[in-house]
C-alpha cells in the first residue's frame, strides 16, 4: 500500500517516515535562525533515565559550535515545591514484589498510598473486569490442581462455574457474552499446559545491592528435557510493545538468578491463544535491572514524588490527597 516500500516492511517503512519527518523538522527548526542559535539538552527523562542527543547533531561542524559544558544553574525560589523524603520504619515481613516495583515504576506516589499506606486501589469493577478476576481466579485454582494431576478441560469448567457463579458479572444484561469469552479462554488456558510437569509455585528472590525483589510466576512448570518454564499469564491480546514491560525482564532475572540457564521465560495470551518465549536483549536486560535497584533505593529511603499525568491522574483514587504527604517519620505494623 505505500509505493516505493517494496523491500520494506510495513513496520520498517513507517519507522524510516517517521525519522524523515523528524529530518525536516529538525531543518526548518535551523533555517528559523538569523544570527545565533541556541539548542538546549535535557540529559534526563522525567523517569531519571539517561537522555541522549539528537544523531542529527553531527550534521553541524564542529568549528561552528561553542558548547557550555556547565551551564549555570538558577536557584529555586524560596517558596518553589521541594518533595521530601518520608522516614519509613518497615516491618520485618515487608516484600517488595515484582507487582510493588512496577507500581512504583508507574507512580511513585500513587506506590506509597496503594502499598505503604494500604489505602488499596480502589478500582471500579466492570463486567469486563471482573470476567478476567474470575479467569485469576482459576488459575490459582489450577495452580493448586495441577499439584497431584492435570485437570480436564470439564473439571476447569466446573470449577471455574463455582467462581463465576459467586464473583462473576452474573446480573449483566451481556453475561451470556462474558461467559462465552471465558469458556474460551478456559480451553486456551488447559490446551496450553498440555504435557507439562507443573510446579508448585514459590516466589523467586532477585538479589540487589539495594535489597530484593520477589517475583511469583503464574506458573511453573518443566519440559520432557528438563527445562524450567517460568510463565506470565494474560487474559487479553499481546500488545505490540509487550516484552518492554518491566515485568518481563524480572521475570528473566528471577529464572537466571533460581535456575541459571536451564529455564526460559514465556508469555501466554489467552486471547490470542499464543504461548511464546520472552526475549529481552542484554543491553535492556541490564538497563531495567539498574532502574530496579535505583527504584528499590528510592522505596528504602522513602522517596515517593508524583509522576504527572494529564489522563492517568485524574483517575487515580488518591487525585485529591495527592499532596497531602505525612510530615514526620512513619512506623508501619
Amino acid at each position: 500500500m505505500i509505493e516505493g516500500a517494496e523491500e520494506f516492511s510495513v513496520s520498517d517503512e513507517a519507522k524510516r517516515a517517521h525519522e524523515h519527518e523528524e529530518e525536516c523538522l529538525f531543518f526548518v527548526a535551523l533555517s528559523r535562525a538569523r544570527t545565533y542559535l541556541r539548542l538546549y539538552l535535557a540529559r534526563r527523562q522525567p523517569n531519571g533515565m539517561n537522555r541522549s542527543a539528537s544523531r542529527f547533531l553531527e550534521w553541524m561542524p564542529p568549528a561552528l559550535i561553542d558548547e557550555i559544558a556547565r551551564p549555570a544553574m538558577f536557584p529555586l525560589s524560596a517558596d518553589a515545591p521541594c518533595p521530601l523524603s518520608v522516614v519509613v520504619t518497615w516491618p520485618a515481613d515487608w516484600i517488595v514484589t515484582d507487582s510493588r516495583l512496577t507500581s512504583y515504576e508507574k507512580c511513585p506516589r500513587r506506590f506509597f498510598y496503594t502499598h505503604v499506606l494500604g489505602l488499596g486501589g480502589a478500582r471500579k469493577a466492570t463486567a469486563f473486569s471482573r470476567t478476567h478476576d474470575c479467569l485469576y481466579a482459576l488459575l490459582r485454582w489450577l495452580a493448586e490442581a495441577r499439584r497431584s494431576a492435570e485437570p480436564t478441560l470439564a473439571e476447569a469448567e466446573a470449577a471455574f462455574e463455582e467462581i463465576w457463579l459467586e464473583r462473576g458479572p452474573v446480573d449483566h444484561a451481556f453475561a451470556g457474552d462474558y461467559r462465552r469469552l471465558a469458556s474460551r479462554l478456559v480451553a486456551a488456558l488447559i490446551r496450553s499446559g498440555a504435557g507439562r510437569c507443573f510446579s508448585e509455585i514459590e516466589p523467586l528472590a532477585i538479589d540487589l545491592p539495594n535489597g530484593r525483589i520477589y517475583v511469583e510466576p503464574n506458573e511453573l512448570a518443566e519440559l520432557p528435557d528438563g527445562t524450567v518454564v517460568l510463565r506470565r499469564v494474560r487474559t487479553g491480546y499481546k500488545r505490540s510493545d509487550e516484552y518492554d514491560r518491566l515485568e518481563y525482564t524480572l521475570y528473566k532475572l528471577a529464572a537466571q538468578a533460581r535456575f541459571g540457564t536451564a529455564a526460559i521465560v514465556q508469555a501466554l495470551h489467552l486471547t490470542d491463544d499464543t504461548a511464546e518465549a520472552v526475549t529481552v536483549s542484554p543491553t535492556k536486560l541490564n538497563n531495567r535491572q539498574t532502574k530496579s535497584d535505583t527504584m528499590l533505593a528510592g522505596i528504602g529511603a522513602g522517596r515517593f514524588p508524583t509522576e504527572v499525568d494529564s489522563v492517568t491522574c485524574p483517575r487515580c483514587p488518591h487525585f485529591f490527597i495527592c499532596a497531602a504527604m505525612p510530615e514526620g517519620p512513619l512506623t508501619l505494623l
